[in-house]
């Protein structure tokens, strides 16, 4: 008999389920989403976020996010996840103390290489072989009991960025709870993981042959086509090798709302046009400043020769890939709590002339435009042609990788602001500081929110050391915003 009632309780009423994972989900089959949350006892109460009541509440917390406690198989070819009533996979959740006090941790601006412990127990790649969990969570106690981390990594194959905070809240939530109750009752949410729900609220049209879906997958190459025959664990294995090669370095930057405000009415006013969003002017202020970065811009070189080599191999265009949640969307999926994978990736093609141009509000708005136009054509028909290409050729999810324009000339954007990360009370207050895991992969942006306390957003930038290093002194951006992680 399990030590856990909430357990028992799971294991009595879950429903045997099996899912193929396919479309959407196929795409995120070799990665994890990995973040962590940090709690300051500044009141220093005793019994502060206990972690047998983190335990309980995770498993009782599962009744709404069944999948979370699935194993991922091969049958035939295709990548299935089930729930066996008789073999649950429950998520890996450990705890462990260390000598570090919350105020050092604090005073580093919150580095998370000051916690190898935890580095070690959240993996960007799916790497291992046999049965692996569909979530590993790991939580840290401060010396002294001055705080607590608590780093959670879920397979993306289960959840995306939505229902990951939404799984992340409800745990809280359902912690709170527990304060009072040994069962705790928390006001039901209307939640699907039914990725036929998704597949039926796509429209039966599809953006026509020629647009910039149809070319995302077009080409496949011997590259892609090897990939997609490797097991997701060595797929894995290939993406952290990628990573260890290209030597991928951590930088965050924070700005505030009131000078990005200032900047997007500036670049209205330039652009005559009131439809650009914040979202808008920090994609393009990336754009111009990766593209500035990554391009060679040696002036020492004097051979005629070696120069024309160096412009043959550098791309005329850039690439910036932006997520973008399809629920907004699709009409019919719209209050589903549709917690599967549910967004589709976009991307922008820039001229390198128009990006090299010296940054300032009259470059700037140009760009900041084509990033709204792109935005805006992800529709329900789009959303539909996207699905039907990865659903023709196995090997479609791997295409975007391995195909385009060359590293480092293309740029991959996440965007969680809309999501509420900072609402993951789980009973001594809301986090004082929320991450991604750094150095996930190169040329990589999340952009999320700050605490609530400091009114602005905080850009996680992942690229090579050199590229961070020139970001950072471009002038513009120097402007407008502060590294805080030194």
């Amino acid at each position: 008999m399990s030590l856990f009632p909430s357990v028992e309780r799971f294991t009595y009423s879950v429903k045997p389920q099996t899912i193929i994972i396919d479309g959407l989900d196929k795409l995120t089959s070799f990665v994890y989403i990995p973040f962590f949350y940090i709690y300051d006892n500044s009141s220093r109460y005793p019994n502060f976020m206990p972690f047998e009541q983190l335990q309980e509440s995770l498993y009782e917390t599962l009744h709404e996010f069944p999948l979370l406690a699935g194993s991922a198989y091969i049958d035939k070819g295709a990548l299935k996840v089930t729930i066996d009533k008789e073999n649950i996979n429950l998520p890996s959740i450990s705890h462990i103390t260390t000598s570090l006090h919350f105020k050092e941790f604090t005073a580093a601006n919150y580095n998370l290489s000051m916690l190898p412990e935890c580095k070690s127990k959240t993996p960007f790649f799916q790497t291992k072989i046999g049965k692996w969990k569909m979530a590993d969570i790991q939580v840290m106690r401060f010396q002294e009991n001055s705080g607590v981390a608590i780093f959670i990594s879920i397979a993306h194959i289960i959840l995306d960025g939505f229902g990951f905070s939404t799984f992340v809240n409800r745990w809280a939530e359902t912690c709170c709870q527990m304060n009072n109750s040994i069962v705790p009752v928390v006001p039901k949410l209307a939640l699907s993981h039914d990725r036929q729900l998704l597949r039926g609220c796509v429209p039966e049209s599809q953006t026509i042959t020629g647009s910039l879906v149809a070319s995302k997958f077009a080409q496949g190459n011997l590259v892609s086509k090897a990939f997609a025959c490797l097991s997701i664990n060595n797929q894995g294995r290939v993406l952290r090798l990628i990573n260890t090669v290209c030597r991928v370095s951590h930088a965050r930057f924070m700005i505030s709302h009131s000078q990005l405000n200032k900047i997007r009415s500036s670049v209205r006013d330039a652009l005559d046009e009131t439809r650009i969003s914040n979202n808008d002017v920090v994609l393009a202020l990336l754009s111009m400043c990766f593209a500035q970065s990554v391009a060679s811009f040696d002036s020492g070189v004097s051979r005629s020769r070696i120069r024309k080599m160096r412009d043959r191999l550098t791309p005329s265009m850039f690439e910036t890939a932006m997520t973008v949640d399809a629920r907004p969307r699709l009409s019919q999926l719209q209050g589903k709590g549709y917690c599967g994978n549910a967004v589709v990736v976009q991307r922008m093609h820039t001229s390198m002339n128009m990006l090299q141009q010296p940054i300032s509000i009259q470059s700037l708005a140009p760009v900041a435009k084509r990033v709204r136009r792109t935005t805006d054509s992800v529709d329900g028909q789009y959303i539909r042609g996207y699905m039907d290409a990865l659903d023709t050729k196995h090997d479609a999810f791997a295409r975007p990788i391995t195909g385009g324009i060359r590293h480092p000339y293309r740029l991959l954007v996440t965007n969680h602001t809309r999501l509420p990360h900072y609402n993951a009370d789980f009973g001594g207050g809301s986090p004082v500081w929320v991450n991604p895991i750094e150095a996930a992969f190169p040329n990589h942006v999340v952009i999320m929110n700050a605490p609530p306390s400091c009114n602005g957003l905080v850009v996680h930038i992942m690229a090579a050391k050199s590229v961070l290093t020139r970001i950072q002194h471009l002038p513009f951006w120097a402007t407008a915003f502060e590294r805080i992680d030194q």
